[in-house]
């Protein structure tokens, strides 16, 4: 289903995505969306993800724009319009199109020049979504470095940059495959003159300074489980053959218990558990 990015998915005026979603929870007053909703909406985007990889596709452009959820509360991935057939675990990256996934979303081996690729960028994306829906804010959100009049593919040294902010400069101990790179050599000159590069927040302070300080407690919200965070970890891990695969992602302990710590899977319906305000026709359903 291709999605209209300026509003609700056409032909279905409750249906709205999660970029509306994440926008109305940033209007005042500021409220975190729910962790069980958010974790309804991890769970069913990650089976999307696997029914899209077990068939040989690659979606290359996932972000909150493309998340469709119904009035039902079950989540849809659209816009397949960068989408990919792939038959085999590696495939060239420059085939006809040179740049894959929008700047925010891309995933640091694409950043870093590879010309080959695996599912492995969709859940690096999954992983910079899941960031977001906890934030209402992009975690990497930089200025994109635009094609000169030669049609090359620059460097996007900002973007690298801020994923290097929280996550550190990535290195080949951790990465074997890193020096093989063709932007490997810029790597080198990213922390010079860049304090927050060489003292990079961590995705530990990132979560505990939103889950422990923050909207949740001034919300009277319990904060989603800690489990979350291994999990945002392991989608948002440099080296693609580590990262967390979306059939290994639905296994893991985060979809277990919820963020009290009682067993049980996620709510099927999105909107299951949630008391606050809701509008059946509108984008702030939530």
């Amino acid at each position: 289903q291709h999605a209209d990015h300026h509003g609700p998915a056409k032909g279905n005026a409750q249906e709205h995505d999660l970029l509306q979603i994440i926008h109305w929870h940033t209007q005042h007053p500021r409220t975190p969306i729910p962790a069980p909703t958010l974790r309804s909406i991890m769970y069913q985007l990650l089976e999307g993800l696997l029914y899209l990889h077990r068939n040989w596709v690659l979606h290359r452009d996932l972000k909150p724009a493309n998340i469709m959820v119904t009035s039902a509360g079950s989540v849809k991935i659209g816009d397949l319009g960068l989408a990919r057939l792939f038959y085999k675990p590696l495939q060239a990256l420059f085939g006809g199109d040179k740049v894959v996934v929008t700047i925010w979303y891309r995933a640091p081996e694409l950043l870093l020049g590879s010309r080959h690729y695996t599912p492995a960028i969709d859940t690096w994306a999954v992983g910079c979504i899941f960031a977001e829906l906890l934030s209402l804010r992009p975690i990497f959100k930089a200025e994109e470095a635009k094609q000169d009049s030669k049609k090359t593919v620059p460097f996007q040294r900002n973007q690298m940059g801020k994923i290097a902010e929280v996550l550190g400069i990535p290195r080949k101990e951790s990465w074997p495959l890193l020096q093989a790179m063709p932007e490997y050599p810029q790597l080198q000159t990213l922390a010079a003159g860049n304090p927050a590069v060489q003292r990079p927040i961590t995705l530990e302070k990132w979560w505990d300074n939103l889950t422990r300080n923050s909207q949740y407690a001034a919300a009277n919200m319990p904060a989603p489980h800690r489990d979350g965070l291994a999990m945002l970890k392991s989608l948002l891990e440099y080296d693609p053959l580590h990262r967390l695969s979306a059939e290994n992602a639905l296994q893991h302990p985060y979809f277990l218990h919820d963020e009290s710590n009682i067993p049980g899977a996620p709510p099927k319906n999105c909107y299951d558990r949630y008391h606050g305000p809701r509008r059946r026709s509108r984008p702030d359903r939530f």
